[in-house]
C-alpha cells in the first residue's frame, strides 16, 4: 500500500507515447498490439478501462501502478519466506519499489511491471511448494507460470531454473497422467493467443502486422524481426557494464552491498533456493544486455529488460538486510556492543535486557538503511518523476520520447486541434500512439487519417495531390525541404498544400521588419494562462518581403522586465528546422512553432518573448527596421504576458534543490 500511494502521487496523468501509449488505446477498442500481441494484458486492460473514473489513459496507468505495487508485496513475502523476517522483506521490497527503474515503469503503464509480477509470483509459489510439496501447490505453480508465459515470452528463460529446482527436490511425476495435467495447466493460458487473429481481422490501428494466415500468425508470435536484435556482439561486455551502472543507480551503493551480502547468505544457508534465483537472474541479465536495438531512436529502451533481474536482486537485498540484522542481534546477545542503559547509574537504575537491546539496535539498523536509501537512490529516482509530471518540459524537434503525460498530451491535443478537416498526419510510432489514443478512445477528430510509419510520406503526398488534401508530419525529417515549402501548424509541420499568404484567424497581427527582407507578422499563444513550472507554447509567423538569398536562423528568448534572459531556444531553420528561408516565396506566411519553459522558481509577474533572427556563419543578429526602412536597433519584445506563481509546494522545493 505504501508503494501504491507513492505511485499514485507520481503517476502519469494521461496519455503516453510509444509502447505505453499503445497499451492505452488498443485494449479499449480491442485491437492488436505489436508482436507478440500480449492478449492477457490487452483483455485485462479492456476490463479495467470500463471503470468510471478519470480518463481511460489514467485508469490504465492506475492499474499498472497497482500491479507494480503487488509485485513489491510479493518480493517482501519471498524474503520473509526465506528469512522468517518481515522487516528484511520490507527493506528488499522498498529498494525495488522506489528504485529508479522499477518506479519509472510503475507510473508509466507498460508491459514490464506485469511481467515482473508474474516472475515474483512464480518464485513465491515454487518456494511454497518446496516447503510443502502438494499436488495442489504444484498445479498452482504450473498454471501461474503459463499465465506469465502468455503475457511475455521472457518467462521461457525461467524454465531451466524451475526444472533444476524440481530436480533438487527429487520430484518426479507419479504417472503419465500427472505429467499431462501439469502440461495442460501450463499450456491452457496460451489459448488466449486465439485473440490475436480475431483482433487482427478487425482492421484497427496500428494494423501493421498481418495475421490472416497460419504462417503470418506464426511469424507474428515468433517476431523474428525483433528477436534478431538479440545477439551477444562485441559490445555485450559494455552493455553488461551499463546494466551494473543502472543497478547501482536504482538500488544505490548500500542496496548493491546488501544484495551481494544477501547472495552470500543464501549460498551458505539455502544453496538450493540460491541456485534457482541465480538461474533466473543470470539469463535475464544477459538477455537485457544482448538487445542491439537499431530501432530504439537513441532511447535506452533496453533498460526495461533489466527489470526481471532487478526483481531477483531485490530479494537478495532483503536477505542481505536479514543477515545484517541477524549479525547485529548476535553481537548484542553475546555482549560485544556493551551494556545499554537508560536513566541513572546509581542503585535503582533502569537496565534494558538483551532482548530489548537487540530490538532497539535492530530497529536503529533498519532506520539507518531506510534513511540512507531514502537520501540517495530513492530521492534521485523521485525528482525526475515529479518533474516529468509537473509539466515544465518542452518538446524537442524529433518527438521520440513522449513518455511523460504533459508532453504527450500537449502534443496530441494541440496537433488534432490545428489540422485541417479530413487531413493526413504522417507519424512515427511515438507520436502515432498518442494521436490514435485521442482519436479512437476519446473520439477527437475522427475525420483525420493517421499514417504510420513516417516512411510513407512520399506515397501519402502522391495520393493527396489529386484531392488537395492537407498533409502533415509529426516530427522533423531530414530532407523534408525537398518536398516543398513547409510551415508549422501547431506542433505539426504542414508539407502540403503550400503556405498561405494570410495569418490564421486566432493569431495576433504585428509588423516587425528586419534587415534582409524578413518580417515577423504575427504570434499565436496556444495556452490561455501561464504559471511557474509550466511551458509557453506559441507560434511565430514570418514573411519574406524580398527574395532571401541567405538562410536565417531564429532564436527566441524569454525575458523579464529587467531584460534578463531566463530561457532560450534556437533553431537553424523555422518549422522544426525544415523550412530554410532561402526557399520561401514572397508574401507567404510561414509558421514557426516553439516552446519555452517557465522555471519552477519564477516569481509571478510580467514577461515577454523576444524573437531574434540571425545569420549563422558568421553569426550576425539582424537589426530591426523602422517604417522608413532605417535601422532602429535590436528586436523589441512582443506584448508581455502574466505568469502566476506555481501552487505546487513539492515542485517549488525541487526547484530550490536544483537551484532554479
Amino acid at each position: 500500500m505504501a508503494a501504491f500511494v507513492v505511485y499514485l502521487a507520481t503517476l502519469s496523468s494521461g496519455v503516453l507515447g510509444g509502447d505505453a501509449g499503445e497499451l492505452q488505446f488498443v485494449p479499449p477498442i480491442l485491437g492488436l498490439t505489436h508482436p507478440t500481441g500480449y492478449p492477457l494484458q490487452v483483455l485485462l486492460h479492456k476490463a479495467w478501462s470500463i471503470l468510471p473514473f478519470g480518463t481511460v489513459a489514467y485508469r490504465l496507468n492506475v492499474l499498472d501502478a497497482a500491479l507494480a505495487a503487488c509485485a513489491v508485496a510479493i518480493v517482501a513475502s519471498i524474503v520473509h519466506h526465506l528469512s522468517g523476517r518481515w522487516a528484511a522483506g520490507a527493506i528488499g521490497a522498498c529498494c525495488l519499489a522506489f528504485g529508479e527503474l522499477w518506479w519509472s515503469q510503475a507510473v508509466r503503464g507498460d508491459k514490464y511491471t506485469l511481467n515482473g509480477l508474474f516472475l515474483a509470483v512464480v518464485l513465491l509459489l515454487f518456494l511454497r511448494w518446496r516447503e510443502r510439496p502438494t499436488p495442489a501447490r504444484l498445479a498452482s505453480l504450473a498454471f501461474v507460470f503459463g499465465l506469465g508465459l502468455a503475457h511475455h515470452r521472457s518467462m521461457l528463460l525461467v524454465i531451466p531454473a524451475l526444472v533444476a529446482g524440481l530436480a533438487m527436490q527429487r520430484w518426479r511425476p507419479r504417472n503419465a497422467g500427472e505429467a499431462a495435467r501439469l502440461g495442460m495447466l501450463v499450456l491452457a493460458p496460451l489459448l488466449l493467443y486465439a485473440y490475436v487473429p480475431w483482433a487482427g481481422s478487425r482492421g484497427l490501428p496500428p494494423g501493421s502486422w498481418p495475421v490472416d494466415t497460419p504462417a503470418a500468425f506464426a511469424e507474428f508470435l515468433l517476431d523474428r524481426g525483433y528477436t534478431s536484435q538479440i545477439r551477444p556482439d562485441a559490445a555485450l561486455v559494455g552493455r553488461l557494464g551499463e546494466e551494473l551502472r543502472v543497478l547501482l543507480r536504482s538500488f544505490g551503493p548500500l542496496g548493491v552491498l546488501l544484495g551481494m551480502l544477501g547472495l552470500s547468505w543464501g549460498v551458505r544457508h539455502d544453496w538450493r533456493a540460491t541456485v534457482v534465483l541465480v538461474m533466473v537472474a543470470l539469463p535475464q541479465a544477459v538477455l537485457g544486455a544482448s538487445y542491439v536495438l537499431e530501432s530504439n531512436y537513441q532511447l535506452p529502451r533496453h533498460w526495461v529488460f533489466f527489470l526481471p533481474g532487478f526483481v531477483v536482486w531485490s530479494i537478495w537485498v532483503g536477505l542481505g538486510a536479514h543477515a545484517t540484522l541477524a549479525g547485529v542481534e548476535r553481537l548484542v546477545s553475546v555482549g560485544r556492543l556493551g551494556p545499554l542503559r537508560l536513566g541513572p547509574t546509581r542503585p535503582g537504575q533502569v537496565r534494558i535486557g538483551r532482548s530489548r537491546r537487540s530490538s532497539l539496535v535492530a530497529g536503529a539498523c533498519i532506520a539507518g538503511i531506510l534513511v540512507v536509501q531514502g537520501g540517495t537512490a530513492w530521492l534521485r529516482a523521485a525528482e525526475p518523476l515529479i518533474r516529468a509530471e509537473a509539466g515544465a518540459e518542452t518538446l524537442d524537434a524529433w518527438r521520440q520520447d513522449l513518455q511523460r503525460s504533459p508532453l504527450a498530451d500537449r502534443f496530441g491535443r494541440l496537433a488534432l486541434e490545428r489540422v485541417a478537416p479530413a487531413s493526413i498526419i504522417v507519424c512515427d510510432w511515438e507520436q502515432a500512439t498518442v494521436l490514435w489514443y485521442l482519436q479512437r478512445v476519446e473520439g477527437i477528430r475522427p475525420d483525420v487519417s493517421i499514417r504510420y510509419p513516417i516512411e510513407r510520406l512520399d506515397q501519402t503526398l502522391a495520393d493527396a495531390a489529386a484531392t488537395d488534401t492537407a498533409v502533415y508530419v509529426a516530427r522533423t525529417l531530414p530532407g523534408l525541404e525537398s518536398r516543398g515549402v513547409t510551415s508549422s501548424d501547431g506542433p505539426l509541420v504542414r508539407v502540403a498544400p503550400p503556405p498561405a499568404s494570410a495569418l490564421p484567424p486566432d493569431a495576433t497581427s504585428m509588423d516587425q521588419r528586419f534587415e534582409g527582407g524578413i518580417s515577423l507578422v504575427g504570434i499565436e499563444y496556444h495556452a490561455r494562462t501561464f504559471r511557474a513550472g509550466s511551458v509557453v507554447p506559441f507560434t511565430l509567423y514570418w514573411r519574406a518581403d524580398t527574395p532571401l538569398s541567405d538562410d536565417v536562423a531564429v532564436s527566441v528568448r524569454l525575458m523579464n522586465e529587467a531584460g534578463d534572459v531566463l530561457a532560450a531556444h534556437d533553431e537553424r531553420h523555422p518549422a522544426l528546422g525544415t523550412s530554410p528561408t532561402s526557399r520561401w516565396r514572397l508574401g507567404d506566411v510561414i509558421g514557426d512553432y516553439r516552446e519555452l519553459p517557465l522555471g519552477a522558481r519564477l516569481p509571478a509577474g510580467s514577461y515577454r518573448i523576444v524573437p531574434v533572427p540571425y545569420r549563422v556563419d558568421p553569426r550576425f543578429e539582424l537589426r530591426r527596421l523602422g517604417p522608413d526602412g532605417a535601422i532602429v536597433g535590436a528586436p523589441n519584445g512582443l506584448e508581455p504576458f502574466a505568469v502566476a506563481r506555481s501552487a505546487s509546494l513539492v515542485f517549488d522545493l525541487l526547484g530550490r534543490l536544483r537551484g532554479r
